[in-house]
């Protein structure tokens, strides 16, 4: 699954892969390829404009059939939710507060 960001929406792209890990992917590394079922195999973050960005991604990656990972987390200066993909990738999704960077 890919989110595209276009103009304030999100467009989900689904790859289907041929059993549990395509032959393609397989010519990307020479170590073994894990279960994601059972063990996290990567993990991805995004850093997004605002909380409500946060959201309406987390929202668009379930809508199009990832699973929930975490509920969202909010630090006041940051927030965070996190969502697995169609192939069972750990994305966590999250805003910053840039008055807090700068301080």
């Amino acid at each position: 699954m890919a989110l595209v960001r276009r103009r304030s929406q999100y467009t989900v792209y689904r790859v289907k892969h041929p059993g549990s890990a395509s032959s393609t992917s397989r010519t990307f590394t020479r170590k073994e390829l894990c279960d994601t079922t059972r063990y996290t195999e990567g993990l991805f973050a995004l850093s997004c404009g605002s909380r409500a960005e946060v959201d309406e991604m987390v929202k668009t990656a379930i809508a199009a059939g990832g699973r929930h990972a975490v509920d969202p987390q909010d630090h006041g200066f940051m927030y965070g939710w996190s969502f697995y993909d169609l192939d069972g990738h750990h994305w966590e999704v999250l805003w910053t507060d840039p008055k807090a960077v700068a301080s």
